[in-house]
């Protein structure tokens, strides 16, 4: 407690704050913070489904190149798969090669 003034008399400091505008205060505050974890907690369930589909396609890569290799193993080298784009050189005569062979009956 500290005394003012000539009379001395005793007064608590925290009798000039206005209660009623620190605890509006406190409640602006606490919604901003509610609505930052509400964004987080958006943000991490994006995270998550992103996390969720690159996990599915590389399981399935892995998979796909499991069977490719377990191919390539059982033939002896014979069967030999390899990725390939329109503008390997050796692309374009595969594509011609299987088109001639290819019979759709």
């Amino acid at each position: 407690m500290v005394t003012y003034g000539p009379d001395k008399a005793k007064r608590n400091p925290l009798d000039s704050i206005d209660n009623d505008k620190l605890v509006g205060d406190i409640e602006s505050k606490m919604a901003l913070i509610h609505g930052r974890l509400h964004d987080k907690n958006e943000d991490l369930k994006d995270l998550s489904t992103i996390y969720e589909g690159l996990r599915k396609k590389v399981y399935d890569m892995s998979e796909q190149n499991i069977h490719r290799l377990m191919t390539e193993l059982e033939t002896g080298g014979n069967i030999r798969f390899e990725e390939g784009k329109p503008n390997d050189k050796w692309f374009s005569s595969c594509v011609d090669l299987v088109k001639s062979r290819f019979n759709p009956e």
